[in-house]
């Protein structure tokens, strides 16, 4: 459009806004102190978004023409119509940057990457492990689980001296 029109720059402007989801009035909200889903401080594993964005689109032509996107496109070129659909469906940078910190962090502390990510074994048994209601494979105990990454397996841990605890299940089954 620019080797066309010399002197004629084209911006495409995003304007996005948050709108906040209706909250029940009669529902207490929890403050979130973990990092953990579905448990008492973590984040809530049936919550929805609390937040929906509203995005409109806008192409700037320098100096002095603004043409609503997509609604009124029809005098844009077809090189300038797939730019824009190009930037609109790429992630953000900003959105980048969160996923990649997200990926590293865990309760804020930086999560180094251990040598065995690389060897671990998963198999294929199509379990699918829900958000929520977890419970020992073994017997019904709904604390202390642990989460076995090769195969899903969900056990309870050890008991302890006092006889609270779980009941070695996971010890059991590594051994």
């Amino acid at each position: 459009h620019c080797k066309m029109n010399p002197g004629k720059n084209v911006f495409l402007h995003i304007l996005r806004k948050r709108q906040p989801v209706p909250v029940d009035p009669n529902v207490e909200l929890i403050k979130v102190t973990k990092l953990a889903i579905g448990v008492e401080g973590g984040f809530d594993a049936n919550q929805s978004n609390r937040f929906t964005f509203e995005e409109k689109y806008e192409i700037y032509i320098h100096p002095n023409e603004t043409i609503h996107y997509p609604d009124e496109t029809n005098q844009l070129p077809e090189l300038v119509k797939r730019s824009a659909d190009a930037i609109i469906a790429a992630d953000s940078a900003f959105l980048k940057e969160e996923r990649s910190l997200m990926n590293v962090t865990w309760n804020g502390d930086i999560r180094p990457i251990t040598k065995h990510t690389a060897t671990l074994q998963q198999l294929n048994n199509n379990r699918q492990i829900p958000p929520n209601g977890w419970k020992c494979d073994q017997c019904d105990l709904k604390d202390n689980l642990w989460l076995n990454l090769t195969d899903g397996a969900i056990l309870c841990g050890r008991k302890f001296f006092d006889g609270t605890g779980g009941n070695n299940h996971a010890s059991e089954y590594y051994h």
